[in-house]
This record gives C-alpha cells, structure tokens and sequence, in this order.
C-alpha cells in the first residue's frame, strides 16, 4: 500500500469472488483499528454481442440488429459505430441504443460501410464486434431519348421501346 495516497490495488482477482476487505492505519507510535469496507463482489464485462444482420432499407439506410450478450449484470446501452470502408475514423449512432437495434442513416449511396457494436454494463464495455460490410444502393440515373416505333410483322403489330 501506498502510505500517501491511502489506496491500493488487489490484483489478479477472481471473477465471481466475494472479497471482504480491512483496512487500518499504522504509524511509529501504534496501529489503529480494523474497518471493514463493504463486500464486493466481482463481476466480468459483457462478452461479445453475437450474428450482427445488417440490412438495406427501401430509403437506402441500414438497419442494425444483433443479440445479446452473455453478461454478469444488465446491459446498460449498447455502442454503434460506423465508418465507410477506406477510413479510418468512426461515426458513432447517437443517442446510444438501449434495444437490440438501430437504423444508420445519412449514408452516400453507392458506398460499402463497416459498422461495429458492443454491450456496455456498469462494469465496463465489452469488445467491438464488426459485422459484415454492406454496400448501399445507388439510385439509377434517369433515362434519356426513349424512342417508340411500330413494327408489323405478318398480321401482328408490335410496339418497340429503345432509350
């Protein structure tokens, strides 16, 4: 222990232990009283959300889901990020997600994005999890010198279309 900072670390600790701790001050002259802190019991970070499904939206969006991790204590809220493939700096979905879900809009049409979540507990955030890259629509451009002609042929009377 560190005498000045009146802390300490116990490190390598156990997932799934108790730990009950007592703490006294000791100086040249004596030692002071045992205090016990309240028990703590340690619990682990979410692991890893699992089968990331990103899926296009008729409006061009995506649309995120995912299942839920395993974890030792509630989920809190879940990250997403997101970031069109060849940068390098990530966009995150605000307000954070509290559901299994959650729609990325504003994307450039015709681009493959990378999209990322994890789970966040009060223990901590569990690891990134990437799912696979999509690649949004692009709208096709108008059609242009659309031309109509008739054509017979024996007894039928046929309409072509060309543009």
């Amino acid at each position: 222990p560190n005498p000045t900072t009146r802390q300490t670390t116990i490190r390598n600790v156990d997932i799934g232990s108790v730990y009950n701790v007592q703490v006294r001050a000791v100086s040249d002259v004596g030692s002071g009283q045992w205090r016990s802190a309240t028990s703590q019991r340690i619990y682990r970070v979410p692991s890893q959300v699992s089968n990331i499904q990103m899926t296009r939206t008729v409006s061009g969006n995506f649309r995120v889901t995912w299942n839920q991790p395993n974890s030792d204590r509630p989920i809190q809220y879940y990250e997403v990020r997101y970031r069109k493939e060849g940068l390098s700096s990530w966009t995150s979905v605000t307000p954070n997600p509290t559901t299994r879900q959650t729609t990325i809009g504003n994307v450039d049409k015709g681009s493959v994005y990378n999209v990322q979540v994890r789970a966040v507990s009060d223990v901590g955030s569990g690891q990134w999890r990437s799912a696979t890259s999509q690649r949004t629509y692009r709208v096709p451009s108008q059609v242009s010198n659309i031309q109509m002609t008739q054509t017979v042929s024996g007894r039928v009377i046929n309409l072509r279309v060309t543009w």
